[in-house]
């Protein structure tokens, strides 16, 4: 008994089959088939979720393969897929820059209820087109997310997330204070307004500057958000104290400690903050191996 194409020994364990068909290859094509020209007892496979998901994973570097294996689960079986499944399909397509099968894709997910869009499909969708350098394609799918109701902050977030994740921190920073930025500091996109009150969008953008190890840019940036009223919260400090460690500025990290105790309530989640003060050198500056103990100290009466 074979399949039509060579499968990896993991796709083999992963479809479990309490009797695999007997499977033809024609030399034209490469599909899928239930044809069984032995005489052979043949049952539905045993197909769920996580099966599927799991052997799509194994297709991962083969869109093709991956595609006709998604198409004949539904089809031969009727599988009914989930938008979880759609999903890792349209990551696999992406991967290859099979954008308008993936909007094929999309469209049939909006006639299912069970599988609709949601907001991981279109992040997946803005990372692949930033990962391709598609910028403008990143940014025209986030107009269309009306015809989803998916145009929100969150979506806004993912866009602005995913520019960052891949370098592109410059178109970022404009799609938050370029020209389409409004006088009454709110984003402006095809009509859809964001609140500049949105602190983790300013968190992303700084992140992003940190990635890229430009730490003019993310002094200016943390200024910036100063000038027009950010409010900082704890991950602002703790990307910001990261910043301030691998830009040579150590001391002027133990400062920012001092000024986020006075603005910011010490709450257990401070583990970003920990990790922050760890990636200082101990040896270049002592006294924050005893701030460390300290902060550790207090986490405990958390029961962290």
């Amino acid at each position: 008994m074979r399949w039509p194409f060579p499968l990896t020994s993991s796709s083999t364990r992963l479809l479990r089959f309490r009797f695999i068909p007997f499977q033809s290859h024609s030399s034209h094509h490469n599909n899928f088939s239930t044809h069984n020209p032995i005489s052979v007892p043949i049952t539905n496979p045993v197909l769920d979720q996580t099966t599927v998901r799991e052997t799509l994973t194994s297709f991962n570097n083969d869109w093709k393969r991956a595609l006709e294996f998604f198409n004949w689960v539904q089809t031969e079986f009727n599988f009914p897929h989930s938008t979880e499944t759609y999903n890792l399909i349209l990551d696999i397509l992406g991967k290859f820059f099979e954008f308008q099968q993936c909007w094929n894709l999309i469209h049939r997910m909006q006639s299912n209820p069970n599988s609709f869009p949601n907001h991981t499909t279109f992040r997946v969708m803005f990372k692949r087109y930033i990962s391709a350098h598609c910028i403008d394609d990143a940014v025209q799918a986030f107009q269309r997310l009306n015809e989803f109701n998916l145009k929100d902050e969150t979506s806004f977030s993912n866009l602005i997330d995913a520019l960052c994740d891949h370098k592109h921190v410059l178109e970022a920073q404009d799609l938050v204070f370029g020209t389409q930025k409004t006088l009454t500091l709110s984003w402006k996109i095809d009509g859809f307004v964001v609140s500049s009150n949105n602190t983790k969008i300013y968190n992303i953008v700084l992140r992003g500057w940190y990635k890229l190890g430009w730490w003019s840019k993310c002094w200016e940036f943390w200024d910036e958000m100063d000038r027009i009223g950010v409010q900082k919260d704890l991950h602002s400090y703790s990307i910001y104290m990261d910043i301030l460690s691998k830009g040579g500025k150590p001391w002027k990290a133990v400062k920012l400690f001092k000024e986020m105790k006075r603005k910011v309530v010490f709450v257990p989640q401070w583990i970003p903050m920990l990790c922050s003060l760890r990636s200082f050198q101990e040896s270049y500056l002592p006294e924050l191996s005893e701030m460390y103990q300290k902060i550790a100290a207090k986490l405990q009466q958390y029961g962290e």
